[in-house]
């Protein structure tokens, strides 16, 4: 056991990115705000960094939430722990404070790297120290009370432990060691062919997306170029003045493209494959962008459990939901398929996930004979390609970011004018679907309107924006099922 961990912990994804870039150190990896960053100064700073981070007390197998803008310093802080050995969890720095420290206590994180102090209120640091990287103010707050960790999790040499872009309460906690995270990209990589004359427009969160695709890009020396927000105004002037080869989007990106008139056709000459993932795209919009720039959008099918298994590369017609054969290294089987083929989608492929941290469980006691249970419903069409056709979990797809209803029904409740609250999925042209919710008030509780303004404000302070319920429907009582729960809209 002891010869075997030792074996695994001399594997680090930061060295391979360093090895297999060394005869590339010119080369542009990141343009952010007009700064192009080499390959060369990348690694250095990465080196730098992961010094100040030894100096601060960071140390292997230590657990860091890392929650900074997407920029060049994220990729920066980012390597700098996986070269030191440390635990990274990314944490969308748009989340509100009760959400990261949610997340910090379920992993029992030892700091929390940022580029804002933790709320007021948060008394759990012994120690907060600040330094520069790539340029940005960076505050490293370490926390005076940690929780003892599930032992086993240092044997897996995780690299990552990536929560989903919903609630901590309802996720699990998913661990990707590093050799995971190289095996996916390399598997990822005999469908998306990424090399070192690619320059990529990146506009996801990396918090959500660094894992498979940013490790890919840096593993196969592109340039990563970084859109400010808004992004509509970033876009086109990074098109405008980078030859971007790639789009790698959500359907959210491409609606700005086809409907702002800062966009045209001329800006896209270079680009070789526009791949949209994160939600479903439709026919039109698809239609749209193809009309417009002469491009057909792809559609990839990601999962953080299994990668990047799917990646629609047929020249042939948009067809909605069809996300392409498997990838030539991963292997797909429908579950339980129903009189049309319909069933759960299950996947095994190189570099799946070691296992869920909350509660501590290794990929072999989740997995079916090595195939994950995605929860996603799907069919294989008669060109042997796979079309999800639906979700059997009960998540809310706002613009490629996953909302748990029950976490959301959680922060309502503890409004104390709500009696009875349930949140569920409405679809909506532009951003997927939008989470809806329908309030029942207590007795006697005030006026309406002003109850609802409230509402929306405690809503504000205690989710994430994308989270707060898009509309509120108020009733006066809600249905229930014989067990007490619930009766769901996307349940009638």
């Amino acid at each position: 056991m002891v010869q075997g961990v030792a074996l695994k912990k001399s594997l680090n994804i930061y060295s391979v990115i360093s090895e297999e870039n060394s005869a590339r150190l010119g080369k542009t990896a990141v343009v952010y705000r007009g700064i192009k960053t080499t390959y060369g100064a990348l690694l250095k700073q990465a080196v730098e960094t992961a010094s100040i981070l030894t100096s601060c007390g960071i140390r292997a197998d230590d657990r860091i939430a890392l929650g900074c803008p997407d920029s060049t310093s994220h990729i920066v802080l980012a390597l700098a722990l996986l070269k030191i050995g440390a635990v990274q969890i990314p944490v969308s720095f748009t989340l509100p404070g009760s959400e990261v420290k949610d997340i910090c206590e379920q992993v029992s994180a030892d700091a929390l790297i940022s580029t804002a102090t933790l709320p007021d209120g948060w008394q759990v640091t012994r120690e907060m120290q600040q330094f520069t990287c790539a340029g940005d103010e960076i505050i490293l707050q370490k926390f005076a009370v940690r929780s003892p960790i599930v032992l086993g999790l240092s044997e897996l040499n995780p690299a990552f432990i990536r929560f989903t872009s919903g609630t901590t309460s309802s996720s699990k906690g998913v661990i990707i060691s590093h050799e995971s995270v190289i095996c996916r990209t390399d598997s990822a990589n005999a469908g998306l062919k990424i090399s070192s004359n690619d320059t990529v427009l990146w506009v996801l969160a990396m918090a959500y997306h660094f894992v498979v695709t940013i490790l890919l890009f840096l593993r196969n020396g592109a340039a990563i170029v970084i859109c400010e927000s808004p992004a509509v105004l970033s876009m086109a002037q990074l098109l405008r003045s980078e030859k971007i080869t790639l789009l790698y989007m959500s359907p959210f990106h491409y609606y700005l493209m086809c409907e702002s008139s800062a966009f045209n056709a001329a800006m896209l000459e270079h680009t070789r494959l526009a791949v949209t993932t994160a939600m479903p795209m439709d026919r039109d919009l698809a239609e749209k962008f193809h009309a417009k720039f002469n491009i057909r959008p792809r559609q990839a099918y990601g999962i953080i459990e299994a990668g990047l298994p799917c990646i629609d590369l047929d020249e042939k017609d948009f067809k909605p939901g069809v996300v392409g054969r498997p990838l030539p290294s991963c292997e797909l089987r429908i579950k339980e398929p129903d009189e049309n083929g319909v069933g759960i989608i299950m996947l095994r492929s190189p570099g799946m996930f070691d296992g869920y941290l909350c509660p501590f469980r290794r990929r072999e006691d989740i997995c079916e004979n090595g195939f994950f249970n995605t929860g996603d419903l799907g069919v294989i069409d008669e060109s042997g390609q796979l079309v999800i056709v639906g979700r059997s979990k009960n998540i809310i797809n706002f613009a490629g970011m996953k909302i748990f209803p029950y976490e959301i029904e959680e922060v309502l409740r503890s409004f104390p004018a709500v009696e009875d609250v349930s949140v569920y999925p409405v679809k909506d042209a532009l951003y997927g679907e939008k989470p809806q919710a329908d309030i029942v008030f207590k007795a006697d509780a005030g006026s309406h309107d002003e109850l609802l303004i409230e509402l929306r404000k405690f809503c504000y302070a205690n989710l994430a924006p994308y989270k707060v319920p898009k509309g509120f429907n108020i009733c006066a009582t809600l249905e229930h099922t014989a067990s007490g729960k619930i009766l769901r809209r996307n349940q009638r």
